[in-house]
């Protein structure tokens, strides 16, 4: 299966959600239907995707205007906090809350998958200090979280939760790097 396979399985996933059957011990027993190069390729593919998505956003949103968290995180906690808050603690808590009950709801499957979905990515809107005036930006402003969650899901679905979790501290990991190799050269990403 090359990669394009692998994207549109996703897709199809996406569309039509379905319960699965998945072993969460580490080591799994069970053989993953697709591989591991599949599932970090798929991963940069859509994380990719974001940042266009972003970009394409910030041209209708000014999205630099918007008070972030991470302006407040950073100065609040060390580099090594925040590290370990962004890739670890919270990766951890938002898998478990959004993604680690999937495998035991199989009743009405398709619209808890959503629901958790659109739930993780709305949360995302607390990123952001939003006016009251401001609530109608939230679908724009969360839809990378949305297409990462469809992601995880799918992971989650496929998988376990353990590739969820790690793909989810990658996902973050990425940024908060960048970020913070940013403030220690004086530079405000």
């Amino acid at each position: 299966m090359n990669l394009i396979a692998y994207l549109s399985a996703w897709f199809s996933y996406c569309l039509r959600p379905n319960h699965r059957t998945v072993s969460d011990r580490l080591p799994s027993e069970q053989p993953y239907q697709y591989s591991h190069t599949h599932l970090v390729q798929g991963f940069f593919c859509l994380f990719f995707l974001q940042i266009i998505l972003l970009q394409l956003v910030a041209l209708i949103i000014d999205i630099e205007a918007l008070p972030h968290a991470m302006e407040d995180f950073s100065i609040e906690f060390s580099s090594m906090m925040m590290l370990l808050i962004g890739v670890v603690v919270a990766p951890v808590i938002e898998e478990l809350l959004f993604r680690f009950p999937l495998r035991y709801l199989s009743r009405y499957f398709a619209v808890l998958f959503y629901l958790f979905t659109c739930g993780f990515a709305v949360l995302h809107v607390f990123n952001f200090s939003l006016e009251l005036n401001q609530y109608w930006m939230t679908p724009f402003l969360v839809l990378p979280q949305l297409i990462i969650g469809f992601y995880l899901g799918f992971v989650r679905m496929h998988f376990s939760i353990w590739h969820s979790i790690a793909i989810h501290a990658l996902n973050n990991l990425i940024p908060l790097t960048i970020m913070l190799i940013g403030k220690s050269m004086g530079i405000e990403l």
